[in-house]
């Protein structure tokens, strides 16, 4: 059975959400050193979780501003991964956890891997998310997988907090990341027996 995202809870959200989102103006830091991951990133069980199966992840992502506006992902993308050691280690090193959080870009940028393999980004599955900020993900095998989507927003401030670095898989210019806002929502989710699941990505 198919199921609709209904954007009226992703309204209902917003009401009560919390405006913890825009980072504020900081000193950008000295550049850490890069992480070196204790897992290995194992390509063919990546490959094996992705396979197709019945199951279906449906969501939308927002992000209310202190100024009370929202902006949803729209325009931007959804991501998925299955939950595997080597991808539940840098997520943890993100967003201090392996169920859900909020990552400002400027943090996401600063951190560098010492032993990324360059298969990495490519075995991401992506979705686009539409003009009311939803995403679907089709075709999913029973388990435990990270959907994560990017929420932004541009501001004047040359001042806004960013580091650059090697990591970026958009091609952005450094003017073009300093002035970039918002961050990445993450949720680990689980799904079985042909369902189609709902989520709510917000901080």
């Amino acid at each position: 059975m198919q199921v609709i995202f209904k954007s009226a809870a992703m309204a209902a959200a917003i009401s009560v959400a919390g405006c913890a989102t825009s980072p504020a103006v900081t000193t950008v830091p000295a550049t850490p050193a890069p992480i070196q991951l204790q897992s290995t990133l194992d390509v063919a069980e990546i490959k094996r979780r992705l396979a197709p199966g019945n199951n279906t992840i449906r969501g939308g992502a927002f992000i209310k501003k202190r100024d009370g506006a929202v902006v949803t992902c729209a325009g931007g993308e959804a991501i998925l991964l299955p939950v595997t050691a080597y991808v539940s280690e840098r997520v943890r090193h993100i967003y201090d956890n392996i169920e859900r959080g909020y990552a400002p870009h400027h943090k996401v940028h600063g951190i560098q891997y010492a032993n990324t393999p360059p298969e990495y980004l490519a075995l991401w599955r992506r979705a686009a998310c539409d003009a009311r900020g939803d995403f679907v993900f089709h075709h999913l095998q029973a388990g435990d997988y990270f959907v994560a989507a990017t929420v932004d927003w541009h501001t004047t401030d040359a001042q806004s907090p960013y580091l650059p670095r090697a990591y970026n898989p958009y091609k952005e210019s450094p003017q073009q990341r300093a002035l970039k806002q918002g961050g990445w929502l993450l949720q680990k989710v689980a799904v079985a027996g042909g369902e189609v699941k709902e989520i709510l990505l917000t901080p």
